[in-house]
């Protein structure tokens, strides 16, 4: 009897299946389609994983601080952005953070630029992950915001990040003195669409500039920015400029200068008051007061 409806019951599926091949087509890729989209999340799962890992490995047992100026609870904002003695104290405040030996002062400062007749797709635009990405036209011309990060020099060094092709950024690099051949490293997603030694026109701080691709970031690159992991395969990374020519761009230098002071601070030894190290040089130069926060 059981052998029976056993037989009966494959019959059965074996004519359904004859008689729903459309159905029974689509089943199976609707079937597939899952099992690839699991293996897909598993793969992308387990490269994140790697990514945090490797990074790990860099950071280690450091400790990191993140500043954030109070200009705007003590209205030391205008004060500083009128005064170009302001900007000085300041610089030497930063010059300073960047010299000091027990401590890495870096930066991974969150600049859109404004691509300049160039349009892009949508998953690169500023914005675009909070559905707030916004193309905008001036004097007939088309603009478009991109993800952007400024780094500092040793960025690449400290996380142990590297450039899959094409160069990293040079010392020189870092200097601001003319705006017709700056330099970029790309995440991975614009290999589609840009080669080594492309050239194009952004807007950086108000200011038209020209930037060659000078290299593209590896897969799955991430960056550490305040405590939380920034994924670079969508971004543009531009010099975080040290040394800016302020005869010709004193607005850039004076805006740059304030996101810079707003680093993080990077050290191995755990005695070290890092707090009362940035306060003990607010007043030793006289100029802004930041909240200094442990990230990890």
């Amino acid at each position: 009897m059981y052998e029976s409806q056993r037989n009966i019951n494959g019959y059965e599926i074996r004519r359904s299946i004859k008689n729903n091949r459309f159905i029974t087509l689509i089943l199976i890729l609707q079937c597939t389609v899952c099992l690839t989209l699991v293996a897909l999340v598993a793969a992308n799962a387990f490269t994140a994983v790697s990514s945090v890992d490797h990074l790990k490995e860099y950071i280690g047992n450091k400790s990191y601080y993140s500043m954030h100026d109070n200009t705007d609870e003590d209205g030391s904002y205008q004060k500083y952005r009128d005064s170009e003695t302001e900007y000085y104290k300041l610089l030497r405040f930063v010059n300073e953070l960047r010299q000091d030996k027990e401590i890495a002062f870096i930066n991974t400062i969150v600049q859109p630029i404004d691509l300049a007749g160039k349009s892009v797709l949508e998953k690169f635009g500023y914005g675009y992950e909070e559905g707030a990405y916004e193309p905008y036209s001036r004097d007939g011309e088309q603009f478009f915001p991109v993800k952007c990060i400024q780094v500092s020099g040793n960025v690449f060094t400290e996380f142990g990040i590297s450039v899959e092709q094409g160069q990293a950024f040079s010392s020189q690099d870092f200097v601001l003195d003319n705006t017709d051949n700056l330099k970029a490293v790309l995440g991975n997603e614009y290999k589609e669409y840009f080669k080594i030694g492309d050239r194009f026109e952004a807007e950086y701080l108000f200011t038209r500039m020209q930037f060659e691709v000078s290299g593209f970031l590896p897969p799955n690159t991430y960056i550490p920015r305040n405590g939380v992991l920034v994924y670079m395969d969508r971004y543009i990374l531009i010099p975080a400029f040290s040394r800016i020519d302020t005869q010709r761009y004193y607005d850039i230098a004076s805006i740059a200068l304030l996101q810079q002071a707003n680093g993080q601070i990077i050290t191995s030894d755990k005695s070290l008051d890092v707090p009362d190290l940035v306060k003990a040089l607010s007043n030793k130069f006289n100029t802004l007061y930041f909240d200094v926060y442990k990230a990890s």
